[in-house]
């Protein structure tokens, strides 16, 4: 796996960060809860919980198992899927709506950053995560939501 460049996983989250305000959500289908983008590390919500339902990649419940419902890029319903605007939705904790977190260009109007992390990693979602997450933590978000 290559590493993504630090400011290009940096430039999407401080995006979503200023964009939110707020705990950033991911629900699929159905409004199935599938994680909490900005959530510590500790917390069984986060996707970046390296064993929680959301992080674990081997979890059937997270968006980075290649092999699980929410994480296979040839599913629809995935945020690494090519040409679907069914990726899941990226909401506050109030409800409002930011987009599809997805790597589809009508998805979300940072689509370009999120799909550079995956191709970055080799279109495998598990390792996506390492990059991804590595930009995730508390004091990342604290620093930026407080100015």
């Amino acid at each position: 796996m290559r590493l993504a460049p630090a400011g290009l996983a940096a430039g999407v989250l401080m995006t979503l960060a200023a964009s939110a305000g707020a705990e950033l959500l991911i629900y699929g289908p159905k409004d199935r809860f599938l994680g909490c983008i900005d959530c510590a590390w500790k917390d069984e919500r986060s996707v970046c919980a390296p064993y929680g339902t959301y992080g674990d990649p081997r979890s059937e419940s997270s968006i980075w198992n290649r092999f699980g419902p929410e994480g296979n890029p040839s599913r629809f319903q995935s945020p690494w899927h090519d040409a679907s605007l069914a990726g899941p939705e990226l909401v506050t904790a109030e409800g409002r709506y930011l987009g599809r977190f997805s790597i589809h260009a009508g998805a979300f109007r940072d689509w370009a950053l999120l799909r550079g992390i995956f191709e970055t990693a080799d279109r495998k979602a598990e390792d996506a995560r390492e990059v991804f997450c590595e930009y995730v933590k508390p004091e990342f978000w604290t620093d930026r939501l407080t100015k």
